[in-house]
């Protein structure tokens, strides 16, 4: 809180703004298929198709 006269100080309110990483970089194409298997989609064996 600011006193009667006193400058704001912008620093010392500033946010940074730079985004943490979040989960949904960490997750695997196989991760996905295996969520998605657990919904109930039915998801084909990539690997066996030729």
């Amino acid at each position: 809180m600011l006193d009667k006269n006193e400058t704001f100080d912008y620093e010392l309110y500033k946010i940074n703004s730079k985004p943490k990483q979040t989960y949904v970089s960490q997750i695997t194409e196989e991760m996905a298929i295996r969520y998605l298997q657990t919904l109930g989609y039915q998801i084909p064996d990539m690997r066996n198709t030729t």
